[in-house]
């Protein structure tokens, strides 16, 4: 047996307990002999675990529910009460993530025996008499899988997290966003918060909420605070006064939302919140009730946007991971043969392991396959990537003067945010002129007109394709300029406008769609955004069964409009 010094050095090198929040990785060690647990609590224990022996199944099932933090347990296959195979059954059968690492301990040698015992949940399989290297071998595996193990957890934790928060600033990024942690401390104050209260983020992050500096009444929000915590559930507070950093009463709409785990754990509250105080009361009902409608249509395509590429990134991840394996199994024998080398003694059954490693890691594949991997998985990442701009150029927060805006962009960034309303029934044309110049404009305001005028010519192509999907229609977004204005042009191959009622599209609650296809908001909010806030042109030309173009002509400066109407 080797020293106890050159097994705590081996140890201190390949076994360095991973991050599972300092806590090291115990062993369960169980046998009904108890000289072989003896001899196997020495090894382990100068190899520098913490080792509990026990004489039997039900014990071993005890001692492992005891235990908290990484776990391996070391099994004999025929132990009095429950066996080895039982035990590892019924540790199964519990659906948590964080599983103890299973080796089944057997003079049984035969290969049915070593694969019952894997089907029965075993991890890996140790023959007896117990060889010293061997077992050492199997430790270290089970260390290393136990810290993958937990990584994949951790990873799995933050991602579900992220796609939480991910969620509700899609559908809030332009209005007031607080997050509150579980302490009550603010740990997210956005733009909107900033240009609202006059706070900065640098003063607000990480204070507490109750003490950040809000003028408003406290006592209405921090019981909905409580509320909110307590109950789990939204709660909404409409027109709620607070005092605008001018001095004059404002008002707010504020709504709470929890932040809870899957498994019911709740990490702090999320308020969004909305300054009302300017809109006229008909103008504020028209343009929520287009955002919600606009929001609702999107959410769950956006959602699968971004899911599919997300799909195959784990994908391949996963295919990464088993290929880890298998070239790890080779990198270890090529490393036995190495030392076997240097000194000077060349076994051939190291030899013969090697070459067999190397044969199964399938190198040649490896090879092929691994980069290709790699490539998919950044494509993937960088689809999700471009999905989140989009819908930070188009969540763009509301501006009260205009600002030089890439329509170019805006328009590429709402085809984006939009291609699950229209992918299905058409193909998406651009003809984008590159040297378009920036438009002064209200670019929150000319995103939603946009998106209601590609998202309308998706609905219109859908009422003459075939469900089947055999035959698309086209929508075709073009930019142009004409001498002192740019022209937007949204065409689709629909059936076109009837003449009947070609004088009321424009017309506030107007709508031809079936009831939840649409409130007949959307072009007529577009008339008002494009004519009356930005001083342009809205008009269509359409033709019966063979569809309809809107053109939208924006000035290129303020005194273009004036000139026209004169």
């Amino acid at each position: 047996m080797p020293s106890t010094n050159t097994l705590n050095r081996y140890a201190a090198r390949s076994w360095h307990v991973p991050d599972h929040g300092d806590q090291p990785v115990r062993i369960v060690v169980a046998d009904d002999s108890a000289l072989f647990r003896t001899m196997l609590q020495t090894m382990l224990t100068e190899w520098g675990f913490e080792v509990s022996t026990v004489a039997d199944g039900r014990e071993a099932l005890t001692a492992m529910s005891d235990s908290q933090g990484p776990l391996i347990a070391v099994l004999d296959w025929e132990m009095p009460g429950l066996n080895g195979i039982q035990v590892c059954k019924e540790i199964r059968q519990k659906e948590t993530l964080e599983q103890p690492y299973l080796i089944i301990v057997t003079s049984k040698a035969q290969g049915a025996d070593k694969v019952a015992a894997l089907e029965a949940g075993a991890d890996d399989y140790l023959g007896k008499p117990v060889n010293e290297d061997e077992l050492r071998a199997r430790i270290g595996v089970g260390v290393r899988t136990l810290k993958l193990q937990h990584h994949l957890i951790r990873s799995k934790h933050e991602l579900r997290r992220a796609l939480v928060e991910t969620q509700e600033l899609i559908t809030s990024i332009s209005s007031i966003l607080i997050e509150i942690d579980e302490n009550g401390k603010i740990c997210r104050w956005n733009q909107a918060a900033e240009q609202t209260f006059m706070i900065p983020a640098s003063r607000a992050v990480g204070c507490s909420f109750a003490e950040v500096g809000i003028q408003w009444d406290w006592p209405t929000v921090m019981d909905a605070v409580l509320r909110c915590d307590t109950q789990k559930t939204h709660i909404r507070l409409d027109e709620m006064t607070y005092d605008r950093p001018s001095g004059k009463k404002g008002f707010l709409e504020i709504s709470l939302n929890p932040l809870v785990s899957e498994s019911g754990n709740r990490w702090g509250i999320l308020l969004l919140g909305a300054d009302i105080t300017e809109h006229k009361q008909m103008e504020a009902q028209l343009a929520l009730a287009q955002k919600m409608e606009s929001i609702g249509q999107l959410a769950a395509g956006i959602a699968h946007e971004i899911n599919t590429p997300t799909q195959y990134v784990s994908d391949n991840l996963r295919f990464l991971q088993e290929s880890f394996a298998a070239i790890q199994t080779a990198l270890d024998a090529l490393e036995e043969l190495y030392h076997t080398v240097c000194t000077g003694t060349v076994n051939p059954s190291t030899m013969e392991q090697a070459k067999t490693a190397l044969e199964a890691a399938d190198l040649d594949y490896m090879r092929e396959e691994i980069p290709t991997a790699l490539k998919q998985s950044l494509e993937g990442a960088e689809r999700v990537a471009s999905i989140v701009r989009a819908m930070k150029d188009f969540s763009h927060p509301g501006l009260i003067e205009k600002k030089p805006t890439d329509l170019n962009k805006a328009i590429h960034s709402t085809v984006t945010i939009s291609r699950n309303e229209w992918k299905y029934v058409a193909d998406l044309v651009t003809d984008l002129d590159p040297a378009l110049p920036l438009v002064p404009c209200l670019p929150g305001e000319l995103n939603q007109v946009l998106l209601n005028l590609i998202v309308n010519a998706a609905h219109a192509i859908a009422e003459v394709v075939s469900p089947d999907g055999d035959q698309k229609g086209t929508i075709t977004v073009s930019t142009r300029v004409d001498g002192e204005w740019i022209e937007i042009r949204v065409a689709d191959t629909g059936p076109g406008i009837p003449p009947a009622i070609r004088n009321k599209i424009f017309d506030p609650f107007f709508t031809t769609k079936q009831v939840g296809k649409g409130t007949g908001q959307g072009l007529a909010i577009a008339h008002d955004v494009v004519v009356k806030k930005h001083g342009g042109q809205i008009t269509f030309e359409t033709e019966v069964n063979q569809g309809t173009t809107f053109i939208v002509r924006l000035p290129l400066h303020d005194g273009v409009h004036k000139k026209a109407c004169s």
